[in-house]
C-alpha cells in the first residue's frame, strides 16, 4: 500500500480518500495465511465492506465530505475500512466486528500537515496493518468501548460535525458502490 500511495497512483473518490488502498492488502495478506482457500466470492465481499465502512463513515459528516483540515481520510476511515474487511474474512461474529471497528479507532489518526511529506504513505500502510490487527484482536477477545462509533469522544473526535446516521434495513440497503465514481 504504500507504494502505491506514495506516487498517489491510488484510487481515488469523493468524499477524498483512497477505499482500497488500506484495505485490499490487508485482505491479500490475510488470505495467505488462513486454513482454507478464500474464494473470489469472499474476498470480493470482504473487500467490499471494507469500502463500504469508509464510505458510510464519511458521509456521517459533511467536513470529511470535502478534504478534512486536521486528520488525513485514510489514517481515519481507511483503518476501520481494513478492520472491517478483515473481521469479514476472518467470520466474525457480529459483537466481534464491533470490537474490531472499536480497537481500530484506537489506532486511527494522522495529521494532514505530514499529507504533503514522505510521511505521506505510512498513514495507508498503518491503516491496513493496523486495521488487520484490529480484527486479530478481536478474535482473541480484546475489547474495546462498543459505542465507539456513536459518540462525539468516539470517532466524532476525528470530525466536529460527525453526525451518525442508523443503517437502512438490510431489504432496502444499497451499497455505496452501487452510486460512487471511483477514479
Amino acid at each position: 500500500p504504500c507504494q502505491v500511495h506514495s506516487m498517489d497512483f491510488d484510487d481515488t473518490w469523493h468524499p477524498a480518500t483512497h477505499p482500497s488502498g488500506a484495505v485490499l492488502p490487508a485482505l491479500l495478506a490475510l488470505a495467505e495465511t488462513l486454513n482454507t482457500r478464500t474464494s473470489g466470492l469472499e474476498l470480493l465481499l470482504a473487500f467490499n465492506v471494507g469500502v463500504e465502512v469508509q464510505g458510510r463513515l464519511m458521509r456521517f459528516s459533511k467536513e470529511a465530505h470535502n478534504i478534512p483540515k486536521r486528520f488525513h481520510p485514510p489514517a481515519v476511515v481507511g483503518i476501520m475500512g481494513s478492520a472491517a474487511a478483515s473481521a469479514k474474512l476472518l467470520g466474525l461474529e457480529v459483537p466481534q466486528c464491533r470490537e474490531a471497528l472499536a480497537i481500530a479507532a484506537s489506532y486511527a489518526g494522522a495529521p494532514m500537515a505530514n499529507a504533503a511529506t514522505q510521511t505521506k504513505p505510512l498513514h495507508i500502510g498503518n491503516a491496513t496493518r493496523r486495521g488487520l490487527e484490529a480484527a486479530y484482536l478481536s478474535l482473541l477477545g480484546l475489547e474495546g468501548n462498543r459505542q465507539i462509533l456513536d459518540m462525539d469522544s468516539g470517532f466524532g473526535a476525528f470530525y466536529t460535525d460527525y453526525t451518525p446516521d442508523r443503517l437502512p434495513n438490510v431489504s432496502s440497503y444499497r451499497w455505496i458502490l452501487e452510486d460512487q465514481d471511483v477514479a
